[in-house]
């Protein structure tokens, strides 16, 4: 059979892993996946990213080579993001520490709450000298 014909379809710019064809007889849209296996939900334009980055560092960007990447990405996103919440606990359990010894800034609410204490500077004589062993 030879010839063309027009079909409608739409699809999901935030995942191209299929398209959805109008049925004219069942008057809906049907789902059609990609047929290469390979082809995970993937955003368009996270597609259209790792294919220009791999293309332009000389890498191939068929499917196989473009689901590798962002699985990478992926995976390096992930070390991220636990890597900055381990830094956050770490902070967070160090300024309590120093709030408790007295070492960390008071919040906006704990200064209104405590008396206004006036602040004495330390005077250094000019004299003063200090001797470093040698």
């Amino acid at each position: 059979m030879t010839g063309s014909f027009k079909h409608q379809f739409k699809y999901n710019p935030l995942d191209i892993s299929c398209i959805y064809l109008w049925d004219e007889k069942k008057k809906q849209y049907v789902e059609i996946p990609n047929a290469d296996p390979e082809f995970g939900p993937i955003s368009l334009e996270e597609y259209d990213f790792l294919r220009r980055a791999l293309k332009k560092n000389g890498f191939k960007t068929d499917t196989a080579t473009i689901m590798q990447a962002r699985e990478s990405l992926a995976d390096l996103i992930g070390q991220s993001k636990t890597e900055k919440r381990a830094l956050l606990r770490h902070q967070k359990k160090a300024g309590s520490r120093e709030r408790d010894l007295g070492m960390h800034p008071k919040t906006s609410q704990e200064q209104k709450e405590s008396p206004q204490k006036e602040i004495i500077e330390p005077r250094i004589p000019e004299d003063f000298e200090v001797e470093v062993p040698d």
